[in-house]
């Protein structure tokens, strides 16, 4: 087999052609809102219907969407920023939009979420009822008695573990402070 018969069947796609037309066919309007507004509003929302619905081509670069979506965004903020789709009023400044996209196929509940989900788009549905800081886990936890002694206990991904009492020896204090 030769070096060139391997390489029959490779389909090379331009993506970035792609997605200039796409935008210039689809987006035209809301580009235009886009840059009139700028840098007050800098999200493009973009329907997953609408990509879907685009052809062949279209069908594609929603699939690629679903399961390569950092690589679509940027090359969709690549086709924006090469072709000059958003004119600023600075013509130095390159605009820095976000990509968003309404409508996508595949809800899934919080709960049924798993590792092959990782690196793909997913559409999650919910209320939020409360939110709180993320906090840094603790991965190695130092507790004082009042005699001063110091325990170390080191912690996994489970629940917050404390130790029974002092280890220092003689010391029988069970009251410890982190």
């Amino acid at each position: 087999m030769t070096y060139a018969k391997e390489f029959e069947d490779i389909e090379i796609t331009d993506r970035d052609a792609d997605w200039h037309r796409f935008l210039k066919t689809r987006c035209k309007k809301e580009l235009e809102e886009i840059s009139r507004e700028y840098p007050f509003r800098r999200s493009l929302y973009i329907n997953y219907h609408d990509i879907e619905s685009f052809g062949k081509t279209g069908t594609q670069m929603a699939d690629e969407l679903l399961d390569n979506p950092g690589k679509v965004i940027g090359d969709i903020r690549d086709a924006v920023k090469n072709h000059h789709l958003i004119k600023v009023k600075k013509e130095k400044e390159q605009p820095d939009i976000n990509i968003r996209f309404l409508s996508l196929p595949r809800k899934i509940a919080i709960r049924e979420i798993r590792s092959d989900h990782i690196g793909r788009l997913i559409c999650v549905e919910g209320i939020l009822r409360k939110t709180t800081e993320v906090r840094p886990r603790i991965t190695l936890a130092v507790f004082r008695c009042p005699s001063g002694h110091r325990t170390v206990k080191a912690q996994g991904y489970g629940p917050f573990s404390e130790p029974d009492g002092c280890t220092a020896d003689g010391c029988t204090q069970k009251k410890l402070e982190l």
